[in-house]
């Protein structure tokens, strides 16, 4: 859900002491990096250094009997009374939260006995719910068909249905909807040319609210924040080309991710003019490769107005001072608005030992919700494996070689493109790879990136069982090319060939 904001204080006159605040919080963030040790000051650290962990969030569908969206998450998540359970900004939609854990050992199988058990009980709350709200004539039985839908974009829904009140109650979504609107003065223009062509407007972001994720977290020290940034810059293309599944849209077959495509456009600040002159828009690729995870934050101000003014009552400079970690509400507040496709994050948790610390997290914002958990946690093994041997062993996309395969640097839009070229086509597309420039992405993970994937799970301390078990799922996928999309493709040409229509 991200951080809630209050009723009053996000007016133009805030504007001015926001960016203000903004670059203190910048250079109060300086200083602890310089100050961490290791660094040329050598003075104690505010960070947390344990070993780095994994997290997970869940982004998910509710539907009705129908299996339309079940406009009724606040009802749900009464039922369910679970902190790990969280609203979205779509009345359809919800968020589990999976705690950090560890991948040695058992992490992995773990993870999926967590996130299947929660989603089992938040699917039974969503069956009651959808029990409660009456069914059609002819139900099998109470709730059949309502539940949990683990999905990109959520097929059955259509523009007409989030046109009312589609909104979850929140100040904060309020606040952020109004504020793109006001910021790009007109309507959404939605255009998404894949198989077929979707050529619609939105009078808000409801197009955003469709797009349902799963975000993956690696915590990670300062200094190898840069290159576990930059490698997971690298994976984009192959994630989403492996990940795939949200093809439909709006009644249209477009592309095989259509959810890249789908949010951009929905959270976009820029009329047509801004997008003419090639300013950035807020769903972010990047432009270069990251330095330091200064850099990033360091952009996002630079690149773009605050849509959530909202000063905290914190001086980060005195926090510092005092011997304390500083929340830096306004910079993290600022880059939660911000939706880059691997997004850096600062936050202040408890140690192991209970002392308050800071940290540093990529959070992997490329793949759609689904098909099932354990394609969820497929997924993540792919990710995870493959990241841990690209920081460990390079290459360094910015060109210093390494022994992860080529030593030439690559250009960060050509590794945009293949990205969008994966989301459009899925495997079928091509990803841009230093040392071996652009190659079919199906190639790609089955000669280097799935095995490079299973030396990086067996350095986690992952036992091989594990690994091929997670890592079969996707050999599988990648060989036979068969993604979420390509099944959800085939599933509605069958049942067109039995003369259903897809409104039915």
């Amino acid at each position: 859900m991200g951080d809630e904001v209050s009723a009053h204080g996000l007016g133009a006159s805030s504007r001015r002491a926001y960016r203000e605040k903004l670059q203190v919080c910048l250079d109060v963030l300086a200083r602890m990096l310089a100050e961490h040790p290791g660094a040329p000051a050598g003075s104690p650290s505010r960070f947390d250094d344990a070993e780095p962990v994994a997290g997970l969030e869940v982004e998910l569908d509710l539907v009705d009997a129908a299996l339309g969206p079940l406009m009724a998450n606040g009802q749900i998540l009464d039922r369910l009374d679970d902190p790990d359970f969280q609203t979205e900004i779509g009345r359809w939609t919800i968020e589990l939260n999976v705690p950090p854990t560890s991948l040695a050992g058992d992490g992995l199988p773990a993870l999926e006995a967590r996130l299947r058990a929660s989603l089992d009980r938040a699917h039974a709350r969503a069956r009651q719910v959808g029990a409660a709200g009456g069914e059609p004539p002819g139900s099998a039985e109470p709730g059949s068909g309502a539940g949990l839908a683990m999905v990109g974009v959520l097929p059955t829904l259509m523009p007409e249905q989030v046109r009312g009140e589609w909104r979850t109650e929140s100040v904060r979504y309020r606040h952020l909807d109004e504020a793109i609107l006001a910021a790009r003065g007109e309507d959404a223009e939605v255009l998404v040319h894949g198989v077929e062509s979707l050529s619609t407007t939105a009078s808000s972001i409801a197009f955003e609210a469709a797009c349902t994720s799963t975000q993956l977290h690696r915590k990670v020290s300062p200094e190898q924040f840069a290159a576990t940034w930059n490698a997971a810059q690298l994976l984009a293309a192959p994630q989403v080309a492996l990940g795939a599944n949200a093809p439909f849209f709006a009644g249209r077959r477009l592309w095989d991710e259509t959810r890249i495509a789908l949010f951009a456009q929905s959270v976009d600040t820029r009329p047509v003019e801004l997008r003419r002159q090639g300013v950035r828009e807020r769903a972010y690729f990047g432009d270069g490769w990251a330095g330091s995870v200064h850099d990033l934050f360091a952009e996002n101000v630079a690149y773009f107005p605050a849509l959530l003014p909202e000063l905290s009552g914190e001086d980060p400079v005195a926090e510092l001072e005092a011997g304390r970690v500083p929340h830096l509400q306004e910079l993290r507040l600022h880059s939660g608005t911000v939706w880059r496709w691997n997004r850096p994050v600062y936050d202040v948790a408890p140690t192991a030992g209970g002392v308050p610390a800071a940290h540093l997290r990529v959070e992997n914002r490329v793949l759609p919700a689904g098909p099932s958990v354990v394609d969820t946690l497929a997924n993540a093994a792919v990710f995870y494996g493959a990241l841990r041997v690209l920081v460990d062993d390079g290459p360094d996309p910015r060109g210093t070689g390494g022994a992860g395969g080529g030593s030439g640097g690559v250009e960060v839009e050509a590794v945009r493109s293949g990205f969008l070229d994966c989301a459009r086509a899925g495997l079928a597309g091509r990803a841009t790879w230093p040392g071996r420039g652009a190659v079919g992405v199906r190639r790609l993970l089955v000669e280097h990136l799935l095995p490079l994937a299973a030396e990086g799970l067996a350095r986690e301390g992952v036992p091989g069982a594990v690994v091929d078990r997670y890592l079969g799922i996707a050999q599988d996928r990648a060989s036979t090319g068969v993604t979420g999309a390509v099944w959800q493709t085939r599933a509605v040409a069958a049942l067109e060939e039995r003369g259903a229509d897809r409104a039915g």
